[in-house]
């Protein structure tokens, strides 16, 4: 599948990609389990700031247009989205988290997937970093 673009806008619509990449990867949100969500919030948060370093967005602009479309996108709680922005901010840092830190650079790839129209890459990506998610959080087998 396909997800037609006819334009880049100079700013990436963050939720417009957030819906459309669901769309792709064939995620049904209403029964994601948060780990998903989380490592999906993670990876589009990847792709936020380099659409927005791009764009020339501010820090407090990219902290704010996060926390808004884990709410509003991905169905975080208020105290939720805010928790994870300071999280994924806080990834970008020398000592950051390095799981965050990683799905953030997949993320960034993903940027440059999407700009590119490249989405069977963009899939297989996002795919793979959510796969190694669930992988490291299932017990290993007895």
């Amino acid at each position: 599948m396909s997800i037609p673009r006819s334009h880049h806008p100079k700013t990436l619509d963050i939720r417009s990609v957030t819906n459309d990449l669901i769309t792709l990867i064939g995620l049904q949100l209403e029964s994601a389990t948060l780990l998903e969500r989380q490592g999906l919030g993670c990876f589009l948060f990847g792709m936020e700031v380099a659409g927005g370093r791009h764009a020339g967005l501010s820090p407090k602009q990219l902290q704010d247009r996060t926390s808004d479309f884990l709410q509003r996108s991905l169905d975080f709680s208020p105290d939720e989205a805010v928790s994870l922005t300071r999280n994924l901010i806080q990834s970008e840092a020398a000592d950051g988290n390095p799981t965050i830190k990683s799905i953030v650079s997949r993320g960034r790839d993903g940027y440059g997937q999407w700009v590119a129209c490249a989405d069977e890459s963009l899939v297989m990506n996002v795919t793979a970093v959510l796969l190694a998610l669930l992988r490291a959080a299932s017990p290993p087998p007895s």
